[in-house]
């Protein structure tokens, strides 16, 4: 799901250029982190190891990258520069 999501997303914002276009490529880097991340639903419950449906692995890449990016992505829209005539609408 996070992988339909970041394509998606990522594709959107290129083709739209309503963010800068980093947050674009990033969101594909992401999903392809996520997508890397799929065997680890398969690989067991040793939450010792990195391909575990609870390991270490899976919870930094799935939760923690994906936290620390939407944040950044946050931050560029908060940031993001308007023109002085769209302000006037």
């Amino acid at each position: 799901m996070l992988v339909v999501f970041g394509v998606a997303f990522g594709y959107a914002v290129l083709r739209s250029r309503a963010l800068p276009r980093w947050v674009g490529w990033s969101s594909f880097g992401i999903a392809a982190l996520h997508l890397a991340g799929v065997p680890s639903m398969f690989f067991g419950f040793n939450s010792s190891e990195f391909y575990a449906s609870n390991g270490w692995g899976a919870v930094a890449m799935f939760n923690g990258i994906a936290a620390i990016w939407l944040a950044a992505v946050g931050v560029a829209t908060l940031m993001k520069k308007t023109s002085p005539a769209s302000t006037l609408v």
